[in-house]
C-alpha cells in the first residue's frame, strides 16, 4: 500500500501538476482522474470472470468522461490499448464484452451535449460541433515525432515566434528518465526477464498507444498531464521487479 502511494507523491512535485491547481480552466486534472477510474474498472474486469460485463461497462462510463473532457479523438488511445491488452491476454470474451460495452462511452458523449441542443440546435449542427473540434486539432498536425524532442529534451518545436525551438518551463528531468525505464521495462517484459500480470499490462500498452497517437501532431507539454502518472506506476513497476529477479539469482 505504502508502495502504491509513491507515484502519486512523486507526481505531485512536477510541475504540469502544479500549474493544474494553479491554473483552474485547465481540464487535464479531471481527464487524469476519468483515465485512472476507467482503468480501474477494466483491471476488475480482466480479473473478474462473473462480472466482467458490467465491469467493463463501468470502464466505458468512464471512458465517456474521459472524451466528454477534453478532444474526444483522444479515447481512441484508451480503447486501443484495452483491446490490444485483451489479444494480448487472449480474452477473447473480453474483447466482445469490450465492444459491446463502447456504445456507452458515446452516449455519455453526446450526453454532454444536452445543454447544446435544449438551446435549439440539431444534430446535425451537433456533428459540425465535433467536426469543427476535429478540424481544429487536424490542423497542428504538423512537426510530425515532435512530441519526443519536448518530452526527452525540452525542445519545444513551435509554429509562432521568431524562433522555431523554444524550451518549456513545466518540462523535468524526470520525463526522460521516465521514458528509459518505461522502454527498458517493455524489452525486459518481452524478453521475459521481468513478470507483468496480466492486469497489469493495461500501464504498459496505453503509453505506447498515446505516444505513437501524438507523434503524427504538434507537441504540448499538457499532453503529459495524464502520461507521466502512469510512467511513474510503470517506472515502479519495473524497479521492483528488477530487484525481485537479481535477488533470486543470488
Amino acid at each position: 500500500k505504502i508502495i502504491s502511494l509513491i507515484p502519486v507523491v512523486l507526481f505531485s512535485f512536477e510541475k504540469i501538476f502544479k500549474n493544474q491547481l494553479i491554473y483552474v480552466p485547465l481540464l487535464d486534472i479531471f481527464q487524469l482522474f476519468f483515465l485512472l477510474v476507467s482503468f480501474y474498472f477494466f483491471i476488475l474486469g480482466i480479473t473478474n470472470r462473473r462480472k466482467k460485463f458490467i465491469l467493463f461497462a463501468f470502464s466505458n462510463l468512464f471512458l465517456g468522461f474521459f472524451i466528454s473532457t477534453k478532444f474526444f479523438i483522444t479515447g481512441l488511445t484508451v480503447f486501443g490499448a484495452y483491446f490490444l491488452t485483451l489479444l494480448i491476454n487472449k480474452d477473447r470474451r473480453g474483447i466482445v464484452y469490450l465492444i459491446t460495452t463502447t456504445p456507452i462511452a458515446i452516449i455519455v458523449l453526446l450526453s454532454s451535449y444536452l445543454r447544446v441542443l435544449a438551446f435549439g440546435y440539431s444534430i446535425r449542427e451537433l456533428i459540425g460541433i465535433q467536426k469543427w473540434v476535429y478540424l481544429y486539432h487536424n490542423s497542428f498536425l504538423i512537426f510530425p515525432f515532435s512530441i519526443w524532442p519536448l518530452l526527452l529534451f525540452n525542445k519545444w518545436y513551435v509554429w509562432f515566434g521568431d524562433k522555431p525551438i523554444i524550451t518549456d518551463s513545466q518540462w523535468s528531468i524526470t520525463w526522460p528518465i521516465l521514458i528509459i525505464i518505461y522502454t527498458g521495462g517493455l524489452f525486459l517484459y518481452f524478453f521475459r526477464k521481468i513478470k507483468i500480470r496480466k492486469q497489469e499490462l493495461i500501464f504498459f500498452v496505453w503509453p505506447a498507444v498515446y505516444l505513437f497517437f501524438h507523434s503524427f501532431g504538434q507537441a504540448f507539454s499538457r499532453y503529459f498531464v495524464i502520461l507521466i502518472p502512469v510512467l511513474y506506476i510503470v517506472a515502479i513497476k519495473v524497479i521492483i521487479e528488477i530487484i525481485k529477479t537479481s535477488k533470486t539469482k543470488k
